[in-house]
């Protein structure tokens, strides 16, 4: 078994798998561009050249700006992303998310089914 890392940015906890991250942000955290490079350095300095997928787990209510998706995008690595949530209405949300993100966006509503799905875009897509 590959060995998982662990890193706590402050609004966010990271686990880092070799091609996918596992991020959870913390309760009443606001992911917008003012702290958006702090995650962007996290995960650049974790993958540096090697591409992989972010996969949102939202166990936490908290708020995203739609913004952060076109400075992502520019993160030549990050190949996907995915979010989990198991409410209906957050689904909604998330979709409407992934139209401010210019490469591959999934939702699901487990991280059981978002890690097949990142293992799955890696078998099909790179």
């Amino acid at each position: 078994m590959a060995a998982i890392y662990y890193q706590d940015i402050g609004f966010a906890e990271l686990f880092f798998f070799e091609k996918y991250v596992i991020s959870q942000l913390k309760e009443g955290t606001l992911l917008e561009p003012g702290n958006n490079p702090t995650m962007i350095k996290a995960l650049t300095d974790h993958y540096q050249d090697k591409p992989f997928v972010y996969i949102s787990n939202r166990t936490y209510a908290y708020n995203v700006s739609p913004i952060i998706y076109r400075e992502a995008a520019t993160v030549e690595t990050l190949k996907a992303i995915c979010i989990v949530t198991p409410q209906s209405i957050s689904q909604k949300t998330a979709e409407f998310e992934g139209k401010f993100y210019s490469n591959e966006f999934h939702v699901c509503g487990t991280l059981e089914e978002g890690i097949k799905w990142a293992q799955k875009f890696f078998r099909t897509s790179l």
